[in-house]
């Protein structure tokens, strides 16, 4: 790939995802900005060369904890959005309410 095509194809993603963003800022539907979240989350992931199996195993074999450190952010950042996606929908996070018999975390 050209630098050029390279240059056209982020210019593509960037409208695309700004277009996302602007669509569920219209619509309400906040849902929709996981998608570009996602898409710059594993951007950088990507970038870092971060891998699950690969950090294991650098930590097993190398002693290399850095790689795990990019998992432990991942896995904070995944449970701090679950966490406020939840509560901005009213949901409680902790415990839950039985539904019909149901355990869930959130009953409307």
């Amino acid at each position: 790939m050209s630098q050029k095509q390279g240059i056209a194809m982020v210019a593509v993603i960037v409208v695309v995802l700004t277009t996302v963003t602007a669509a569920a800022s219209l619509t309400g539907r906040w849902v929709f900005t996981a998608i570009p979240i996602g898409v710059f989350f594993g951007f950088f992931l990507q970038k870092g060369d971060l891998c699950g199996a690969s950090a294991f195993s650098e930590v097993v074999l190398a002693r290399d904890w850095r790689k795990v450190w990019g998992l432990w952010v991942g896995i904070v950042v995944s449970m701090a959005g679950i966490a406020s996606t939840m509560s901005s929908n009213g949901c409680s996070t902790s415990g839950g309410t039985l539904c019909g018999g149901t355990p869930r975390l959130c009953c409307s």
